[in-house]
């Protein structure tokens, strides 16, 4: 589920162009409050310990970079 939303970032956040009507109905239903809090559930589940490397957090923080690098 995590990789499915990740993807989806990726892709809206890549995108070299939006129309104010796109951003609209694309990215403000993302500050609603239900998900704010999956949000801030997903923050909390991707922290990381050095020594103990979960694979499926460890892709999730790699794409999540490429969307930040990619703004």
């Amino acid at each position: 589920m995590v990789q499915i939303a990740t993807e989806c970032l990726h892709t809206l956040f890549s995108k070299p162009f939006f129309e104010d009507d796109d951003f609209q109905s694309l990215v403000c239903p993302m500050y609603h409050s239900q998900t704010v809090d999956l949000l801030k559930n997903i923050f909390n589940w991707i922290r990381v310990d050095a020594n103990d490397i979960d694979e499926e957090r460890y892709l999730f923080l790699k794409k999540f970079s490429e969307v930040d690098s990619s703004m």
